[in-house]
């Protein structure tokens, strides 16, 4: 999918993540047990909040959300509570790996994969984001969630530093014009595809 990278500024006031979930509680019949039944395809949405931006700023952020409206969109996003350490140039290490865990080679050595951080995997042409499921340092098999939607091929590029979700604008971008000529709400939501 060739897709609408965002600009990279100025930066959101908000962000709001929501796990799209494919599976579903079944409940027990007369009372029994209730049951999770997991479904592949779990994948991420984010909303994004913008602040009050100059003409110069909000004319680039209008061209853009109009055209990912037609083509999708690219959003690259900061972390809060960096390592502090480069990843290095992480990759996937050996194709056909599928699951809950993924073998990666090329991090910094101390390198340390915290938990509850988002990574884009970039396979096909296609990003995928994914998360850190459990703290590793120097890590070589990883454990994530969701599970993998894709087979990677042996040298895809994982992104942790500056992760980018790619999909499509769920909503219609939307903004105002206020009286003191600063551009105010934007906002959108981007939703992975596949």
């Amino acid at each position: 999918m060739a897709v609408m990278m965002l600009p990279a500024k100025p930066a959101p006031v908000n962000t709001s993540w929501t796990l799209q979930d494919f599976g579903s509680i079944l409940p027990g019949a007369n009372g029994g047990p209730a049951q999770r039944v997991n479904r592949l395809g779990n994948r991420f949405r984010l909303s994004v909040e913008m602040p009050p931006m100059t003409e110069s700023d909000a004319t680039a952020w209008q061209a853009a959300l109009m055209r990912a409206v037609r083509v999708g969109a690219a959003f690259r996003f900061r972390q809060p509570g960096g390592s502090g350490m480069s990843p290095g140039s992480p990759v996937v290490d050996g194709a056909g790996q599928v699951g809950a865990q993924l073998a990666i080679s090329g991090a910094t050595p101390g390198f340390v994969a915290r938990a509850g951080r988002l990574f884009s995997l970039q396979s096909g042409g296609q990003r995928y984001l994914h998360m850190v499921a459990e703290t590793v340092r120097d890590p070589g098999n990883m454990p994530i969630e969701p599970l993998l939607r894709v087979v990677p091929e042996d040298g895809d590029v994982l992104e942790f530093a500056a992760p980018v979700i790619e999909g499509l604008l769920e909503t219609p971008p939307e903004w105002r014009l206020d009286v003191d000529y600063f551009t105010r709400g934007f906002s959108f939501t981007i939703a992975e595809a596949r």
